[in-house]
C-alpha cells in the first residue's frame, strides 16, 4: 500500500486456449469503495516450435535425370501441434513424383506413401516429426536453375491455437543449377 493506492499481484493459469478476457474487481471494505478494473484479453497458446529442413545431397539437376529430396520436418515444443500442414514444391515440378513417410518420435504419418506435390495436414507431438522423402525425374528441359521449396505450419487460430517462436525456421530451400550444356535438352 502506498497512501491511498494499492497493488495486487496473483498468476492466472487459464483452463483453455483461446482468447480469455480477465478482469480484477475490489469488494469495497469500510474504507475504501468499490473497484473494478478494465478487462484485459489474453492470447493463450500452445507453443511448438516447428521447423522444416531440405536437402537433396546435390548441387546440380540434370535433365531427365532422378532426383531425390528428403524433407525433415520437426516439433521441438514444448508443446503438440495438432493440424500441421506440410507443403512441399518443386519448380520445375519432378516428372512421376512419390514421396514415403517415416515417422519419428511418438508422430504418426498420415499415410505411408503418396504421389505428386507433397501436401499433408498431420498432427506432431512435441519432440516428434516426420521424414519425407520426395522422389522423381527431373523433366526433360530445365530451367538454369531448380528450386524445391517446403514448408511447415500450424494455426494460432481457432481451434488449433498453436504459437511458433520462431517462425524464420518453418521453411527450407534447395536449389540446383542446371548443367550448362545440358540446359537445354538437345544435346
Amino acid at each position: 500500500i502506498d497512501g491511498d493506492t494499492a497493488r495486487f499481484s496473483c498468476s492466472v493459469t487459464p483452463a483453455t486456449l483461446g482468447n480469455p478476457q480477465v478482469q480484477a474487481s475490489y469488494q469495497g471494505s469500510t474504507s475504501h469503495i468499490d473497484s473494478v478494473s478494465a478487462e484485459v484479453a489474453l492470447a493463450v497458446r500452445r507453443f511448438a516450435d516447428l521447423s522444416a529442413e531440405l536437402d537433396d545431397g546435390e548441387t546440380e539437376a540434370v535433365p531427365g535425370a532422378a532426383a531425390g529430396y528428403l524433407l525433415m520436418i520437426r516439433n521441438v515444443g514444448p508443446d503438440p501441434a495438432p493440424a500441421t500442414a506440410v507443403l512441399l514444391a518443386a519448380d520445375p515440378a519432378l516428372v512421376a513424383a512419390q514421396w514415403t513417410c517415416s515417422a519419428v518420435g511418438g508422430a504418426s504419418c498420415p499415410t505411408a506413401s503418396g504421389s505428386g506435390e507433397l501436401g499433408l495436414l498431420v498432427d506432431l507431438p512435441a519432440g516428434g516429426g516426420l521424414d519425407l522423402l520426395q522422389t522423381g525425374d527431373y523433366p526433360a528441359q530445365l530451367p538454369p536453375s531448380v528450386m524445391v521449396q517446403a514448408q511447415v505450419g500450424a494455426s494460432a487460430d481457432d481451434p488449433d491455437w498453436v504459437f511458433d517462436p520462431v517462425p524464420d525456421n518453418n521453411t527450407a530451400t534447395d536449389s540446383n543449377g542446371v548443367e550448362g550444356i545440358f540446359a537445354d535438352g538437345f544435346e
